[in-house]
């Protein structure tokens, strides 16, 4: 979630204003923010050594040595823009 909509998903309780940092599936279209994020983040990987699909993403490459660069590009994507992966 960008740092400046935090401030939309905010409530109060008891201990003071409590504002989420991630996306939460109770909120309005996480699959699209979600499809959003990654078509924004891999565009230069999809289709080329990357696909997405619906919560997914597949590593494809050719042979194994191409499929290492592949995953460590990925990787590194996913480190610069502090994205996590669910097992």
């Amino acid at each position: 979630m960008h740092p400046s909509n935090e401030e939309e998903t905010s409530f109060i309780t008891n201990q003071g204003i409590v504002c989420y940092r991630s996306m939460l599936f109770g909120l309005k279209n996480p699959s699209a923010t979600y499809q959003w994020i990654v078509k924004k983040n891999f565009k230069n990987q999809i289709g080329r050594n990357m696909e997405a699909y619906v919560d997914e993403m597949l590593v494809k490459s050719v042979n194994f040595e191409k499929h290492l660069q592949d995953l460590q590009e990925v990787f590194f994507v996913l480190q610069y823009h502090q994205m996590k992966l669910n097992p």
